[in-house]
């Protein structure tokens, strides 16, 4: 019996078939950093200047804060 030789391997492309990756758009990934990043700042190093912005005493978002902030470890005080 006569043996086959050994077949080149079949590459998968898009042509046929096979499956791509996802890419996430360039804008969506910063966009997503800047976010992340304003919430660290926020839990980080406001000590109340942005939550009075948002409420008229300042006291109910910096609590908030303030309680995140010993939740994930980071010194206040």
């Amino acid at each position: 019996m006569d043996t086959p030789a050994a077949a080149a391997p079949v590459e998968a492309t898009d042509a046929v078939g096979a499956p791509t990756i996802a890419r996430i758009p360039t804008w969506a990934l910063i966009g997503l950093l800047a976010f992340a990043a304003g919430i660290v700042w926020l839990i980080a190093f406001d000590n109340g200047q942005a939550s009075a912005m948002a409420d008229s005493t300042g006291t109910f978002l910096h609590e908030f804060f303030h309680d995140a902030r010993h939740s994930s470890g980071a010194p206040c005080h």
